[in-house]
């Protein structure tokens, strides 16, 4: 079947948004079979992926690593274990679990007092050296700020995605301020300035600050309330060398009713993997959920710091000995020669989109879309990415009848790009694999050119 005639509504939309067409990338062709593209454009050319930048990170982390792979957080005792209690260190090695939180640390805490851990006389030893990372690893990367989250740096221990969330309610007698997750020793110093005014005519938008270097640290909520105000949420993330980590760790023990007569502590040792007395094996063992599960998250919410540590597992020899980017992108590298692909077909910076080195083309993603339809891992893939119109990126996209449903899309947004990739169901019932990437300084204005492609072959396909 020869290729369609251009679908003049995608063109129109680019025009009335001032995008020109050489910044733009599209293909549609049948998963099944070897006709020519529904429809093509630009198709060779390389171009910013954005976070369609995850798929190809799903792709391959599935034959690497396998839909089961978990990623496992260990704790060692490093003293005898008499009475319930430990005369000694507890060592806590992070293994690149990047969706463990507060609450698996309390149940898992829970469960070691259960196996006859319930004090430790000594400390708890943060260990993070599974990652080695450096400092050129990030330079393609926007930099952690407090007020991006999805900007975090990868980390072998982190807890919770480092972030901290705030909740403010109104109540008769002012503002009633929480956070989550508890962290040990920290408090909120409310400086709200509660006013008369409506909430739409505040002057000072709220801002928490965490201020955790100067002891005792804390949480400074500064900015205007009014009773009128509904409840409101602010999210902070942490810094790289934060005390977020060591401080949540230490929470979690004693809410789980441990007793702790040091302290928690993470220092240089953080960094060096341990030298454990020979025949030394883990007191006890935190699971991930299984990568395909995970996949769900990072590609429905474009969790960056997901897609970052599956790139960086990918490394030879992990867990058995740190991983590096160098050796991840290696192993990526090797996957997509597999694959078919010559060596600039694809290149993939750290995984996640994040970074403006991360180029492809769209006849490659439709290649490896359709390769994977075919595949073992093809319905992990599938039911990974955001359904049009119902949930995830794109939740709020597709909304008419006809189109809700119908795309399985993961999205891509970035400075100067936006872009889609994933599976289309045709009106004719048959399925396609589609690509549309725009690089353009208003690229954020191109929303309804992508969406009109996703449609037109919806409706021709």
């Amino acid at each position: 079947m020869p290729a369609r005639a251009a679908p003049d509504e995608v063109f129109q939309a680019l025009g009335r948004a001032g995008i020109a067409a050489q910044g733009v990338s599209l293909m549609a062709q049948n998963v099944d079979d070897g006709e020519a593209p529904l429809f093509s454009h630009n198709e060779s050319r390389a171009l910013t992926l954005a976070s369609t930048t995850k798929l190809v990170t799903s792709l391959a982390a599935l034959d690497v690593l396998g839909p089961r792979y978990r990623w496992q957080t260990k704790a060692y005792l490093l003293g005898p274990l008499r009475d319930g209690v430990l005369q000694g260190d507890l060592l806590i090695v992070g293994g690149g679990d990047a969706r463990l939180s507060s609450k698996d640390l309390q149940r898992w805490f829970t469960k070691m007092q259960s196996k006859g851990l319930r004090e430790i006389r000594g400390n708890i030893l943060v260990n993070r050296a599974l990652f080695k990372t450096q400092a050129s690893d990030h330079v393609n990367t926007p930099v952690p700020t407090p007020e991006n989250p999805h900007h975090a740096w990868p980390d072998a221990l982190t807890v919770d995605e480092g972030v901290i969330t705030v909740e403010i309610a109104s109540s008769p007698l002012g503002p009633v301020l929480s956070y989550r997750p508890r962290l040990e020793g920290v408090s909120i110093f409310n400086q709200l300035q509660v006013s008369r005014r409506k909430c739409s005519a505040l002057r000072a938008p709220v801002s928490v600050a965490f201020e955790e270097f100067n002891p005792p640290a804390r949480l400074l909520v500064q900015g205007e309330w009014a009773p009128g105000c509904g409840p409101a949420r602010i999210v902070v993330a942490t810094l790289p060398g934060s005390r977020f980590t060591p401080l949540a760790l230490a929470a979690a023990w004693r809410d789980a009713g441990g007793l702790l007569s040091g302290e928690v502590i993470q220092g240089a040792h953080a960094y060096v993997m341990p030298e454990l007395p020979r025949g030394l094996k883990p007191f006890a063992a935190h699971d991930s959920a299984p990568l395909n599960s995970l996949l769900r998250d990072m590609n429905k919410w474009s969790n960056n710091l997901l897609a970052r540590h599956m790139m960086l597992s990918m490394a030879k020899g992990f867990p058995s000995r740190p991983a590096t980017l160098a050796e991840a992108r290696k192993r990526m590298n090797q996957w997509l020669v597999r694959q078919g692909l010559a060596q600039d077909d694809l290149v993939i910076d750290n995984g996640s989109g994040l970074s403006h080195a991360e180029r492809g083309r769209a006849d490659v993603l439709v290649q490896l879309l359709r390769k994977a339809w075919h595949g073992p891992h093809a319905q992990d893939v599938f039911q990974s990415l955001p359904v049009a119109g119902e949930d995830g990126t794109l939740s709020t996209r597709f909304k008419a009848p006809d189109v809700r449903g119908q795309a399985h899309l993961k999205t891509g947004t970035l400075v100067g790009a936006r872009s889609l990739a994933g599976y289309v169901k045709g009106r004719s019932g048959r399925t396609y694999a589609v690509a549309a990437i725009i690089n353009d300084p208003k690229a954020d204005k191109g929303l309804g050119a992508l969406d009109a492609f996703i449609e037109w072959v919806m409706l021709n396909g």
